[in-house]
């Protein structure tokens, strides 16, 4: 015997409500899931798919990320829908009043709005939402030769390819800005005039004979006085050799150096003692 007519429709009626709430359920899953990917674009959750931090899901979503969702997702339609209609939308969909965000209820709040705008179903809507994803956009620079040569550290000279490693390219920091080499006496630097001989090297005295020559005067022009130039540049020291000599200083410069023309530090700046206190005036005045 079949059975009555009525139980097999509402049997039917059931299964159709059965799968529509199940497609709705699924369309909502959808829906949330989209929500959280736009609602967490560009803040600490929106982390790499390889090692996702759970519940990190975001649960609201600000003004700005919504007007990125309408326009990634391709929702708006000038001239039913704009960039200003969306902005309208927000305010009036948004949770309270100074909040600026949007919970996932307002959420679809506002697209129910967006449908009534664009003068669709609701549905289709969702639909776009749920096909679309979050755009990442960004400047890429242009490719300029002169830059790409101003910053090859392999055709760096001098003292700027000491600060860049050789094969890497990357930066050596304050141990290529310190010099190899440090030089704390004056005796370990050479005269640029001569390699043999070192700054802090004393002169060696004048014989008489080379003395007397050169405070007379030449009138005639002879060789080996004043009046005529040197036989050779290593004939006379050079100024830079002077002046650094220690063997010609004199005062208390000269009390600062020792005999083979190293300083002798502190002991060179400070007194024997042996005059340095003033007991009586009459030390320092005249009688």
């Amino acid at each position: 015997m079949p059975p009555p007519e009525s139980d097999t429709s509402s049997d039917a009626g059931s299964a159709s409500h059965g799968a529509a709430a199940a497609a709705s359920a699924a369309a909502n899953k959808d829906l949330r899931s989209a929500f959280e990917a736009f609602a967490s674009f560009g803040s600490s959750r929106n982390l790499a798919a390889s090692a996702p931090i759970p519940n990190a899901a975001a649960t609201t979503i600000d003004s700005a990320r919504f007007a990125k969702l309408a326009r990634d997702t391709g929702l708006i339609a000038p001239p039913s829908l704009t960039i200003v209609d969306v902005d309208l939308i927000f305010e009036k969909c948004k949770i309270a009043k100074g909040t600026r965000k949007l919970d996932f209820k307002g959420f679809k709040k506002a697209l129910q709005m967006v449908a009534e705008k664009r003068q669709c179903d609701y549905s289709h809507v969702v639909a776009i939402v749920v096909a679309g994803s979050p755009a990442l956009t960004g400047t890429i620079p242009d490719y300029d030769p002169v830059i790409e040569k101003l910053t090859d550290t392999s055709l760096y000279t001098g003292t700027h390819k000491n600060r860049f490693d050789p094969e890497t390219g990357v930066g050596r920091g304050l141990e290529g800005r310190e010099p190899v080499n440090t030089t704390s006496n004056l005796a370990n630097l050479v005269s640029r005039h001569n390699p043999n001989k070192t700054l802090g090297a004393p002169t060696p005295p004048k014989s008489p004979a080379m003395s007397r020559t050169a405070s007379t005067p030449n009138r005639s022009g002879s060789e080996g006085s004043l009046g005529s130039a040197p036989s050779s540049p290593s004939a006379r020291p050079s100024v830079f050799d002077r002046l650094t000599s220690v063997s010609t200083f004199t005062g208390s410069h000269k009390h600062r150096f020792n005999a083979d023309g190293t300083g002798r530090g502190k002991e060179g700046r400070v007194g024997d003692g042996a005059g340095d206190v003033v007991s009586d005036l009459s030390q320092i005045t005249r009688r």
